[in-house]
């Protein structure tokens, strides 16, 4: 917002011949520095996060998601398909890790936690994760191409 200075507004000190601000205008720009300072501050306690849009929902994942049969991956806590969202189409991938192979639920949150403050183009996004009596659920970016592991080894 840029600040006007109307010419009424204005009194000249005939003393040193410069422009001296009213007090109407005195106390308006005071007025607008502690409405400044007051959403600065705000602002300052204030941030959007992107592990604050991570939802986590100890719901069935089969009411939000259409998931494939066919494992894309699996490892030594569960397997990795591919879903479609119901609502919008987008195809996800889904690992679900059945929870009596999970030694430490703590330490699992806490990666999953680290995994959801994480963005970057060369990383896996997480956008949701789902939890049932049995499993919990992992909604991730889907990435076409096959294993890591194979397109290292081919190259």
């Amino acid at each position: 917002m840029e600040d006007l200075i109307y010419v009424d507004e204005l009194v000249l000190d005939d003393e040193e011949d410069t422009m001296v601000l009213s007090q109407a205008q005195k106390e308006v720009i005071w007025e607008e520095k502690q409405r400044n300072f007051d959403i600065n501050s705000v602002l300052q306690q204030f941030s959007l996060k992107k592990e604050l849009f991570i939802i986590h929902k100890e719901e069935d994942i089969h009411n939000f998601y259409d998931i494939e049969e066919t494992i894309l991956g699996e490892g030594s806590f569960g397997v990795v398909r591919r879903g479609t969202d119901k609502d919008t189409d987008e195809i996800r991938a889904i690992k679900s890790i059945k929870k009596s192979r999970i030694r430490n639920k703590t330490r699992l949150l806490n990666e999953l936690s680290t995994l959801k403050t994480l963005d970057h183009p060369n990383i896996v996004k997480l956008f949701e994760v789902y939890e049932d009596s049995e499993s919990i659920h992992l909604v991730m970016e889907y990435c076409s191409g096959g294993e890591l592991f194979d397109q290292i080894l081919g190259q």
